[in-house]
């Protein structure tokens, strides 16, 4: 491959070349950290597929849960009722009533609430509301919801259900941002490996050319990887051979550039 070559250009070499990737020595470097972009959302095709029918079970549940609503209103900054305490489990998001605060006292609430049977939590106590979302709790007093009642949380609940531009944004870039933590750890322990690797079996090849084509490296195994998640192959053991496998196409790309640096 002569000249410069675009982001696209690499893609396909290091998917369907990945023993040419040595050419990477010589990406620029806007075209590096567009590529890491494309890497980062390669491996969120896993979540992005699993985001659509988690969404669906969370509506779903939450419609079960505000199905089983009882009446109640607030008076003198306390839910009154004549619903006795009771606990609603679902999948995604449990409810905890407890009028009587008897399930605050004996930390039943708390205890369920560590052992994660829901990932969202919602405790209507005597005097507050609180909300769980994956442990993290935070309360408000129905000192500050006068005239909150079952309609009103019904509302609530609902809300949580809705989808709009800002959200998904936002969704997004949370998840951008951890996958590209996770991805940032991967590839900076395959490029040390790989840079020692260069010490002493290709010298002279340089640090920045060893990160670059590294990069290129890790773009087979990240499609893979991707794909093994999606159609439920992922093991323990995907994290090992990434490394593996990302190291040993490196290794086998400059042992290549090696023989025809020897050739010529």
């Amino acid at each position: 491959m002569k000249g410069p070559i675009n982001l696209f250009d690499f893609l396909k070499l290091s998917l369907s070349s990945p023993l040419e990737i040595h050419q990477g020595r010589k990406m620029t470097k806007n075209t590096f950290f567009a590529l890491f972009i494309a890497l980062v959302i390669i491996s969120l095709i896993p979540p992005l597929f699993t985001l659509v029918p988690e969404y669906q079970q969370f509506r779903s549940d939450v419609s079960e849960v505000e199905g089983q609503l009882p009446d109640f209103a607030i008076e003198d900054d306390q839910i009154k009722t004549d619903q006795e305490d009771y606990i609603h489990f679902t999948d995604t998001i449990s409810l905890y009533f407890d009028p009587d605060n008897q399930m605050t006292e004996d930390e039943t609430i708390d205890r369920n609430v560590e052992l994660n049977f829901s990932p969202i939590n919602i405790a209507l106590s005597q005097d507050q509301m609180t909300l769980y979302v994956y442990g993290s709790g935070q309360s408000i007093s129905y000192a500050n919801l006068p005239d909150f009642n079952q309609d009103q949380f019904s509302f609530l609940l609902n809300s949580m259900t809705q989808i709009n531009l800002p959200v998904i944004l936002l969704a997004f870039f949370v998840l951008f941002g951890v996958g590209a933590i996770i991805l940032i750890y991967q590839y900076i322990l395959v490029a040390l490996t790989n840079y020692f690797i260069s010490i002493f079996y290709l010298q002279g090849l340089g640090f920045k050319a060893v990160f670059k084509i590294s990069l290129l490296a890790i773009a087979l195994p990240t499609l893979a990887l991707s794909i093994a998640s999606v159609v439920g192959l992922q093991t323990s053991l995907s994290g090992p051979l990434f490394t593996i496998f990302s190291i040993l196409i490196f290794f086998l790309s400059i042992r290549r550039l090696k023989k025809a640096k020897k050739a010529n």
